[in-house]
């Protein structure tokens, strides 16, 4: 059974391999991930959700505000799943 929890920087080494696994063209890093989650700005409504199988870390979601936009009103949304899932 896959289970979604919320995420935490603690889960920054286990996303950055899903998701060097899913684009094999990623450049993302454990200390860039980290920074990413741990400097967000609340304002930006930041949040992050993975789903485990088993244990192994088999997706990643993410959403929040746009905070390069020019409106406020602007928001993101993404989903990573393991290639193998």
């Amino acid at each position: 059974m896959t289970v979604v929890t919320p995420a935490s920087v603690e889960d920054a080494e286990h996303a950055v391999a899903l998701f060097r696994a899913a684009y094999d063209d990623s450049v993302t890093t454990v200390a860039g991930f980290r920074y990413r989650m741990e400097f967000a700005r609340p304002e930006d409504r930041r949040a992050n959700w993975k789903a485990e199988r088993g244990g192994d870390l088999v997706g990643w979601a993410f959403a929040g505000l746009d905070a390069f936009a020019a409106a406020r009103d602007r928001a993101f949304a993404g989903i990573v799943v393991h290639p193998d899932h």
